[in-house]
C-alpha cells in the first residue's frame, strides 16, 4: 500500500512540475488609461500578456490613432507619449460594427500587432495604401475582413527591375499589390533615375534607355526624403501614375508647374522644405488625401486642393504664419 502510494507521490510531483515547465508565462493584469484624456480608449493587459484596446465605436477608433499620431510629434505632452508607448504594445486590436473604411497609415505604429479583426464594417474594396499599411505590420498572424462588402484583393507577382546598360541606375521594384517604387537613396541616384527618364524619351535613345523610362514612368511610389534635393525636375511630370511622393527633409524652394500632371497623386509630403508657395495650378490634384507641407517658410496659409481639410488632412505645423497664432 505505501508502494502505491510513494508512486502515486512521484506521479503527482512530475505532472505538477511538467505543468509548471510547459505552462504560457502569466502576467499581472491590469489596466491602462490616459492621465489626459479620459476619452481615449482604455488599454487592457491580460494575464496571458495579450494588450487590446478598448474601441467600442467609430469615435473611439479615430481618436485611438488620433493620439498615436500625436504621440509622435515633437510637442507631444509626456501624457501623449505614455499612450503612444501602451499602444505600440497592443497585441489584439478589434473593431467590429464601427462603420470602419479605412485602415490609417498610424497602424504601422503597432509592431506588437498580431490580430486585427474588422468584422461587419463598410470596407467594399482594400486599395494600396490600405494594404501597404497592413503589410508592415510584420508580427500579425491573423486578420479578419468578415461580412464586409469585399469582392477582390489587388494582389499581383512582384520582381525587381534592373537597367541592362547601367548598373548605376536605380533599381525599380514591382511590388504584390501593384505599386511601383523606385529605390533612390542618394541625389546621385535621384539626379540619375530623372536623367533616365529624360534619355529614354529622345529620338536617339538606346532600347535600353527606352526600356529603362518605360518603367520609370510607370512608378507609383517615390520615396526621396533628407537627400539634399534643391529642386524637382521637370520629369517629374511623366510621371502620371504617381500615388505617393514623398519629399520631405530636402532644400526644395518651390515646386514646378508640371507638377499638376500628377491626377493619380493622393499623398504629397513636402515637410521641412524651403517653401513659399505652391504651383497655382496643384488646386487641379482632385485625387489628394493628405498634403504634408510642415516647417517650410509660408508666410500665409496657401491655397491648397479644395478638398483638403485640417487638421484631418493638412500638416501645416512649423511654418512662420504658425507661430502668429500664439502672440
Amino acid at each position: 500500500m505505501k508502494k502505491i502510494f510513494l508512486s502515486c507521490l512521484i506521479a503527482s510531483f512530475l505532472f505538477c512540475t511538467a505543468c509548471a515547465v510547459y505552462s504560457p508565462p502569466l502576467h499581472l493584469p491590469f489596466e491602462y488609461k490616459s492621465l489626459e484624456n479620459e476619452n481615449l480608449p482604455m488599454i487592457s493587459y491580460d494575464c496571458m500578456g495579450d494588450v487590446c484596446p478598448d474601441i467600442s465605436s467609430k469615435k473611439k477608433y479615430d481618436a485611438f490613432f488620433e493620439a498615436i499620431r500625436l504621440g509622435m510629434e515633437d510637442g507631444a505632452t509626456e501624457a501623449q507619449k505614455d499612450y503612444l508607448k501602451h499602444a505600440k504594445q497592443i497585441t489584439y486590436l478589434r473593431c467590429k460594427r464601427f462603420v470602419v473604411t479605412f485602415v490609417p497609415k498610424e497602424v504601422e505604429q503597432l509592431t506588437q500587432l498580431k490580430r486585427l479583426d474588422l468584422l461587419e464594417n463598410q470596407f467594399d474594396r482594400l486599395d494600396r495604401e490600405i494594404l501597404r499599411n497592413i503589410e508592415r505590420l510584420t508580427w500579425l498572424e491573423a486578420i479578419g475582413f468578415r461580412d464586409n462588402s469585399l469582392i477582390h484583393l489587388p494582389f499581383c507577382r512582384p520582381f525587381e527591375y534592373k537597367s541592362l546598360e547601367n548598373s548605376n541606375l536605380p533599381m525599380i521594384s514591382y511590388d504584390c499589390m501593384g505599386d511601383v517604387c523606385p529605390y533612390i537613396s542618394s541625389k546621385k541616384k535621384y539626379d540619375a533615375f530623372f536623367e533616365a527618364i529624360r534619355l529614354g524619351m529622345e529620338d536617339g535613345a538606346t532600347e535600353a534607355q527606352k526600356d529603362y523610362s518605360k518603367h520609370a514612368k510607370r512608378a507609383t511610389l517615390l520615396f526621396c526624403y533628407n537627400l539634399g534635393i534643391d529642386k524637382l525636375p521637370e520629369e517629374i511630370g511623366f510621371l502620371t501614375n504617381m500615388r505617393w511622393l514623398e519629399l520631405q527633409g530636402n532644400h526644395i524652394k518651390e515646386l514646378p508647374e508640371i507638377i499638376k500632371n500628377l491626377k493619380k497623386l493622393e499623398i504629397l509630403n513636402v515637410g521641412r522644405n524651403l517653401l513659399t508657395q505652391f504651383p497655382p495650378r496643384m488646386a487641379q490634384l482632385t485625387k489628394l488625401k493628405k498634403l504634408h507641407f510642415y516647417e517650410n517658410q509660408f508666410q500665409a496659409y496657401p491655397d491648397v486642393p479644395s478638398q483638403l481639410k485640417k487638421p484631418k488632412d493638412v500638416y501645416d505645423w512649423g511654418n512662420p504664419y504658425c507661430s502668429r497664432y500664439w502672440l
